[in-house]
């Protein structure tokens, strides 16, 4: 399904599952949130800083441009899938990177676990 990346049955012809039409534009802004909560929790869990954000926010600062590949994100796809957008820690949180707006970009979900926990310089 294109709403949150869940496997459709042979038959089904909707593009959103029965959870997500029960739930509508609520699921988004919950995983939104979980997403954001996640990873304050690991940043303060090693004493790092940390601050509020969103996937929005950093792709429109971006230029919903990827910061690994450097190819555009297509922010209409969902997280979950292959090509959707995530946000990227420069200084990954396990190296001592902050979450600050200063240490994240954009990225594809596929670049970003790609990626993995090592630091890459952005490209130019």
């Amino acid at each position: 399904y294109e709403c949150c990346g869940a496997e459709k049955g042979v038959y089904a012809k909707s593009k959103v599952c029965g959870v997500c039409r029960k739930r509508g534009p609520d699921l988004l802004k919950q995983a939104e949130r979980n997403r954001r909560k996640c990873r304050a929790r690991r940043a303060r869990k090693r004493g790092l800083p940390s601050e509020r954000y969103s996937t929005a926010e950093i792709a429109e600062r971006d230029g919903f441009i990827c910061g690994v590949c450097a190819s555009p994100v297509d922010m209409a796809i969902s997280g979950l899938e292959r090509m959707g957008p995530t946000i990227d820690h420069v200084i990954p949180i396990i190296l001592g990177g902050p979450n600050l707006r200063e240490n994240v970009q954009l990225a594809h979900r596929i670049c970003n676990t790609r990626k993995g926990d090592r630091y890459e310089a952005p490209p130019v």
